[in-house]
């Protein structure tokens, strides 16, 4: 098995963040977590990741600004919205 190298941050507001963090952990992967929008932009301000997954709904900073934020400070950083509602609004 390949192991992964890089930094993620995984932000959402339930208890799916822990399953993809420990998962992303278990293939080699360093990862921080955070489980709302602001505390998760808090952390990429501090830290340089290379990807970032966020929920698309959560209260409060919502995925869609996180990402839009995260492209504008760092266009580089790849970006993936997860969400666990059927069909997602955009």
């Amino acid at each position: 098995m390949n192991t992964g190298s890089g930094k993620i941050l995984v932000v959402d507001d339930d208890s799916f963040r822990n399953v993809v963090s420990k998962m992303l952990c278990w293939l080699g992967y360093a990862v921080l977590s955070a489980d709302s929008g602001e505390k998760g932009l808090a952390l990429f301000l501090k830290n340089k990741f290379d990807l970032v997954m966020t929920d698309f709904n959560m209260s409060g900073m919502d995925g869609i600004h996180l990402a839009d934020y995260v492209k504008k400070k760092s266009p580089s950083t790849q970006v993936v919205l997860m969400t666990g509602v059927d069909k997602a609004v955009i």
